[in-house]
This record gives C-alpha cells, sequence and structure tokens, in this order.
C-alpha cells in the first residue's frame, strides 16, 4: 500500500507520531505499525531538524489548518 501526503502533512503527522510514540509504553502491534510508520516519515527530507524547526512546523499546521477555513471567514459549524 502507498499514499501521498504533502510536506506540510509529512511534517505534522511525523511530530504528532514522535510525541505519540515518546509518550507510549505499549509494545502491541499498532503501536509498532506507528513507530514504523515514524521512520518511514524520519527518512524524508521534508521532516530532517532543522535549526528553525518549530518555525517550519508552525507554518505547515498553519497553512494545513487554512485550507479548511471557509473563503469568508464564517463559521461552518454555525
Amino acid at each position: 500500500m502507498s499514499f501521498t501526503l504533502s510536506g506540510d502533512e509529512a511534517l505534522i503527522l511525523f511530530e504528532w507520531l514522535a510525541a505519540f510514540n515518546q509518550r507510549s509504553e505499549t509494545q502491541d502491534p499498532e503501536h509498532q505499525v506507528l513507530y514504523n510508520l515514524e521512520a518511514v516519515l524520519e527518512r524524508n527530507p521534508v521532516t530532517t531538524f532543522l535549526p528553525n524547526h518549530a518555525e517550519w512546523l508552525e507554518k505547515a499546521r498553519a497553512r494545513f489548518m487554512a485550507e479548511f477555513e471557509p473563503p469568508d471567514g464564517s463559521d461552518p459549524s454555525e
């Protein structure tokens, strides 16, 4: 199986997986799959640790979430 992520998605998912896996002490198959996915993302140049990594992550999150905001700024849940 394969799938495609944008650079922003890869960076955001990698950060989430790294934090999740660091907190997890479980050694079940589901967690091992998440460790494996983190390892795949870690080899991607988009997720390498740059000196301004936190800034890259913040911008990626903002760009990604902007895709889901309605153009007029209204709240779609209202």
